[in-house]
């Protein structure tokens, strides 16, 4: 299992999806990406909003 990234407190999660905050560190924001890129290469939440890692 992951665990949470330290640029969690820079992300906005609102009805749209998560976003990061416009005023986060530089390395918030390479963090944030580096994310996102993981759980779009590994699939989509299940109906809980998990996504399985692998």
């Amino acid at each position: 299992m992951l665990e949470y990234p330290k640029s969690y407190k820079y992300w906005n999660k609102n009805d749209t999806g998560i976003t990061i905050l416009a005023d986060a560190p530089q390395w918030a924001k390479k963090e944030f990406h580096q994310y996102m890129e993981l759980f779009a290469k590994n699939g989509k939440p299940d109906k809980h909003g998990l996504v399985k890692y692998y």
